[in-house]
């Protein structure tokens, strides 16, 4: 009797120590989250990003503008110890400095617009102006400036498309004449502000290294995708002419990556000249020329 009990004991000891180990394992909160469950909460634009500056350090962004052309054009800006994309709008309602009002640049933005928040959720940033953002213009102004917001904002490989709040309430119309802005407002939705060609890097004003490659990226919607670029050097002579294809074309925007070398040209302000033959004639149209430095 005292053997049957003793082998009954050996057997219910490591049955006792396997259970204890299983439940050790488990978490004490639960199952882990599926999938589904990850990311369903709008992040905020500054936690997302880990290289934010301190409070006082500048950054560097892009903002978008408007040119005497009534297109977008990008022009570099500075803001202090925000996230990528708050602080690039931080930087666009601030508007246009005075050498980029020099240059031909304005803005649409009222004067006094803040940005009040940005939120990212699945591609989609939610950007709270504050009510100053909808005061007053005409069409043109109350459409423009919704394209600045717009085409600064997906800049980034993260955002594809915008919602508007004012004061936190979702923005369905703006201005007098009830401007519709129903659902996420996407580059596509506001392409008769951006021209025919875009450059969106170099930016105007960007320095250059003459001898060393310059590679030039955007967006076109020209015919059969197909373009020039040219760069001229310090005294204004052509040093680079290229053709360039871009991904799609003849009404659909494709984008375009070219890489150039200017070489022998002198030093001193440049620039980038985009152009195509015209469909009709054949005859030059220059689209833009983007004023840059060669040191």
């Amino acid at each position: 009797m005292k053997r049957a009990a003793l082998v009954l004991l050996l057997l219910l000891v490591p049955a006792l120590l396997v259970t204890g180990c299983i439940g050790r394992t488990q978490s004490p909160s639960g199952p882990a989250p599926s999938n589904g469950d990850i990311g369903e909460d709008p992040t905020p634009d500054d936690a997302t990003n880990s290289d934010a500056p301190a409070d006082g350090q500048e950054r560097e962004v892009v903002i978008y503008l408007m040119g005497d052309d009534e297109k977008l054009h990008p022009y570099r800006g500075q803001v202090e110890g925000a996230g990528v994309a708050s602080g690039a709008l931080q930087a666009l309602v601030a508007g246009p400095t005075a050498e980029d009002k020099a240059a031909g640049a304005s803005s649409s933005v009222p004067v006094g617009t803040r940005v009040l928040g940005v939120s990212l959720d699945g591609g989609v940033a939610t950007v709270n102006l504050s009510s100053e953002f909808a005061a007053g213009g005409g069409s043109l102004s109350i459409m423009s400036r919704v394209a600045q917001v717009v085409f600064t904002a997906t800049q980034f490989s993260t955002i594809e498309s915008v919602l508007f709040e004012i004061d936190g309430k979702p923005l369905d119309s703006l201005g007098g004449e009830g401007l519709i802005l129903e659902g996420p407002q996407t580059r596509a939705k506001w392409e008769e502000f951006a021209p025919l060609i875009l450059v969106e890097e170099p930016v105007r004003g960007d320095t250059a290294t003459m001898g060393e490659p310059l590679l030039i990226t955007g967006s076109a919607n020209v015919f059969e995708a197909a373009f020039k670029v040219e760069v001229t050097d310090g005294d204004g002579l052509i040093i680079v002419s290229a053709p360039v294809m871009a991904t799609s074309g003849s009404g659909t925007r494709g984008t375009f990556q070219a890489s150039v070398t200017p070489k022998g040209g002198k030093n001193g302000f440049g620039a980038i000249v985009v152009s195509y033959d015209s469909a009709k004639d054949g005859t030059r149209v220059v689209v833009d020329e983007i004023p840059i430095e060669f040191k």
